[in-house]
């Protein structure tokens, strides 16, 4: 398989009046078509290093190569490309419009560069929500959705750039315990069936169970 990510070094410190290390020295490789899983307890830096791969955050020290192309070495500009083009992100709270339709919130992303594109960007996101479960979903706007709907919805909407790599930030961690089991299926069918790259981050070890791999973080740590 294809190194797709790989850190080395990798270190976030937030400055304060006792300044912060949350993440420390990582060093990791992500794998074309991989779900990877990582875990820690609360605090641990799992979402800090999901932001730093995802180019939400910047890193105080080391390098994040992404298909070998460090990323240090882009602008502005091409960091935002680069998260529009090959990132899909996937929130714990949703983060869905809610003036919006389903159909609407899974457009959005892309509504900036709408005519550019060599596709149909509706045709597209009725696609992902039909893949996703809610082909009888499009014009509901997310109080007529239930929380796995909503969830789902936002799965969709991150798909819809064709992301080269999924980040879900404790994707079911606002979920039921059936609603939870419906999404990692998901997760593993985005993965078997359409050979999706995946880096999920949790605090529980029976959600990490659906992954292939499994990285451990504490105190800002691999272990």
């Amino acid at each position: 398989m294809n190194i797709l990510v790989q850190t080395k070094n990798l270190t976030k410190i937030y400055a304060s009046e006792k300044p912060v290390a949350a993440v420390q020295q990582v060093n990791l490789s992500i794998y074309t078509g991989e779900f990877i899983a990582l875990l820690g307890p609360s605090g641990s830096g799992k979402t800090t290093l999901l932001n730093l791969i995802g180019a939400l955050d910047v890193p105080t020290e080391g390098e994040i190569l992404y298909k070998g192309n460090s990323l240090s070495k882009f602008s502005e500009n091409e960091l935002a490309t680069f998260r529009r083009n090959e990132i899909g992100f996937i929130f714990q709270l949703f983060h869905l419009f809610p003036a919006l339709t389903a159909l609407e919130n899974v457009i959005m992303p892309l509504l900036p560069v709408k005519g550019r594109l060599e596709f149909d960007v509706e045709e597209r996101a009725r696609d992902l929500l039909a893949t996703v479960g809610l082909k009888d979903r499009f014009n509901h706007f997310p109080a007529q959705l239930s929380g796995g709907e909503c969830q789902r919805v936002a799965i969709a909407r991150a798909l819809i750039n064709t992301p080269t790599l999924l980040l879900a930030d404790e994707p079911t961690g606002n979920l039921d315990t059936q609603n939870g089991a419906e999404i990692l299926a998901l997760f593993d069918f985005l993965n078997q069936q359409l050979k999706q790259t995946i880096l999920m981050i949790t605090h529980d070890a029976k959600i990490a169970r659906k992954a292939q791999r499994h990285l451990y973080i504490e105190d800002g740590r691999i272990l």
